[in-house]
């Protein structure tokens, strides 16, 4: 996440979903009314995710969690997480 522009990038590098399923990338707040956000679906032959939090204060996006779900082939059918969860992770600032 670049906090100045808030655009939001995320490969993924590793781990295939299970067959017949989709990994799922959720933006998760306890103030989110209806539950998680939705940041994309994983792919095939296209590994990244890209979006922008231009909405989100930094409040919002310290204290948030970024997670991924194992969805039916195309993602979410409720715009909810409906499958496990296997990672999940805060952001964390460095330096460059």
């Amino acid at each position: 996440v670049d906090l100045k522009s808030k655009s939001f990038s995320v490969r993924k590098v590793g781990g295939e979903a299970p067959a017949g399923h989709s990994y799922q990338m959720w933006f998760v707040h306890p103030t989110f009314a209806g539950g998680p956000r939705s940041l994309g679906v994983f792919r095939d032959g296209a590994p990244d995710i890209t979006t922008t939090l231009a909405q989100y204060g930094p409040e919002i996006l310290h204290n948030s969690t970024f997670a991924v779900s194992i969805e039916p082939l195309g993602g979410s059918p409720t715009g909810s997480p409906t499958g496990p969860v296997p990672f999940h992770g805060k952001l964390i600032e460095v330096d460059r």
